[in-house]
């Protein structure tokens, strides 16, 4: 019976620590991506949220039996923002700027840019015209999408 109970205690301080050393190599490579590759994944899921992305889906025309187009492949684009990165003095500004683009109230935009979230959607489904509006409001007034403004 002594030399079952030795046999299981050398066997539970071997678990032991190989469960020590474990819990160390994954704290560690924890670490690891935390601080020393951590800007590195930080830029990269900036990226990847900023990316902008060609979906080729035309599906060709729907007609019904009379020959009436019921529907059409249509190119429109999404607008979102980053309420983060608008600095308090100009969150009014950034706000009435998309309004008046995107024919939107003034007063549920603001609610929209004064959000405590990363990703807010702005417009669905808004033609080129109103996207490249939005570019050319962007370059005037020197607004990058990476940058705090």
């Amino acid at each position: 019976m002594a030399i079952s109970n030795l046999k299981m205690k050398k066997k539970m301080k071997v678990e032991l620590i190989l469960f020590c050393v474990g819990f160390l190599i994954i704290s560690i490579k924890l670490g690891y991506v935390q601080f020393v590759k951590g800007k590195e994944y930080s830029t990269k899921a900036i990226e990847q949220l900023n990316n902008s992305r060609k979906i080729p889906a035309n599906r060709g025309v729907i007609y019904d039996c009379n020959g009436k187009v019921l529907a059409d492949s249509s190119t429109v684009y999404t607008v979102n923002i980053n309420p983060a990165k608008i600095s308090e003095i100009n969150k009014e500004k950034v706000a009435k700027s998309l309004a008046e683009i995107f024919s939107l109230e003034y007063e549920e935009v603001l609610k929209k840019v004064n959000q405590n979230v990363s990703v807010v959607n702005i417009a669905k489904k808004q033609p080129k015209e109103l996207t490249d509006k939005l570019r050319i409001w962007m370059e005037q007034n020197k607004i990058n999408s990476r940058n705090k403004y």
